[in-house]
Order: structure tokens, then C-alpha cells, then sequence
């Protein structure tokens, strides 16, 4: 439990060392979640569309409200009983998933896949590499050429899908860090105006 009150409530409302210490293969992880959310709603739309249950405006606002107000009661988690302090965490547990859900139907709206032209895109692509990386080297000539030209062609491409999975995994992983750094600056609002005086 200590693990996620210093993951939800952060340095000001909780004594959890989870600031304190690296963290990257953990946000890597739910930035990697996303992508695969993101790419299952794209390839399965029809059955997660039923965890949908709101437009993503709605997921987003609520996500904000909680994003917003839940500092209030993280500022006087060390004075309530355990079962409120779950009902704290449920709230922020809450707001990651309506945030997510809302930035999943947005991605999903504006990125149009045709899942079954997806194989043939990758074929297209491995080919037009291969022919490129076939012109690199002709200069080799005959088999020397033919191998230069797969080596290369593996190397490209397989650059190519990093990169891919660099860029889809980045992306909700700059969207989570944008919004726990506001939540992080409501935190610090109130600390100072309310509590840092007084301690």
C-alpha cells in the first residue's frame, strides 16, 4: 500500500519514499499498457468499445474534477481511518482510468487503421526496404549484394518498428507525466498556502 499511496498522493501527503527513487521501468510499463490498449481497440473496436461506457469528453472531464479535487482530501489522508484512505485511492485510481479511457478514444478517433490492410502495409514496407537497401550495395555485386541487401533491409526495418513502438509508447507516457506534473502543482499549491506555515 505504500507502493501507490506514494504513486497517487505524492511527497506532500504521504511519507512513501516513491519520489525518492527511479521509477522509469515502472511508467515505461503503463505507457507500454496504453500502446496495447490502444492497439486492441483498434484491431478488436466492437468489444472494447463496451468499456466505454461514457464519450471521451465525459471519461476526461471527470478524470479532471478528481485530477482537481482529490488533492483536497489527499491533504488530510494521515488523519482518516483505513477504509477512507482505500476510498482515496479508489478516487485516484478512478481518475488514471478516465483519463486513459478518454485519451484512448481520442487517439482511436483521429487515427484511422484499416486492421486488414495492416499486414500488406508491412510487406509494402519490408519490400520497398529491401529494394532500397539492395541499390545501397550493388556495387558488392551478385551474392555479396544479395546479403548486404537483406542484412540492410532487416537493420532498416527493424529500425523502422523501434521506432514505431518508441513513438506509440512515448506518446501516452508524455500525456501521463503531463498530467500527474499539474496534479503534482496542485499538491505543492495548497502545501504551501495551507499547511507549510503551520508545520
Amino acid at each position: 500500500m505504500d507502493f501507490w499511496e506514494g504513486f497517487f498522493l505524492g511527497k506532500y501527503w504521504t511519507d512513501s519514499n516513491f519520489e525518492d527513487k527511479p521509477r522509469k521501468s515502472f511508467f515505461l510499463t503503463i505507457g507500454f499498457v496504453i500502446f496495447l490498449f490502444c492497439a486492441v481497440n483498434f484491431m478488436y473496436p466492437k468489444p472494447v468499445e463496451k468499456f466505454f461506457l461514457m464519450p471521451f469528453w465525459l471519461h476526461l472531464l471527470l478524470g479532471f474534477i478528481l485530477l482537481v479535487s482529490l488533492p483536497f482530501a489527499a491533504a488530510h489522508y494521515h488523519k482518516l481511518n483505513f477504509f477512507v484512505k482505500l476510498l482515496v485511492l479508489l478516487g485516484y485510481l478512478l481518475q488514471y482510468i478516465f483519463l486513459i479511457f478518454g485519451f484512448v478514444q481520442i487517439i482511436s478517433g483521429q487515427v484511422g487503421l484499416d486492421t486488414e490492410s495492416v499486414p500488406a502495409f508491412f510487406l509494402n514496407m519490408f519490400d520497398r526496404v529491401m529494394s532500397l537497401s539492395g541499390e545501397l550495395f550493388t556495387f558488392l555485386g551478385g551474392l555479396g549484394s544479395t546479403i548486404a541487401s537483406v542484412l540492410g533491409g532487416i537493420i532498416i526495418g527493424g529500425s523502422i518498428i523501434v521506432l514505431i513502438l518508441f513513438v506509440a509508447i512515448f506518446i501516452p507516457l508524455i500525456y501521463i507525466i503531463l498530467f500527474r506534473a499539474l496534479q503534482r502543482l496542485i499538491d505543492k499549491t495548497i502545501y504551501n498556502k495551507w499547511y507549510s506555515v503551520k508545520i
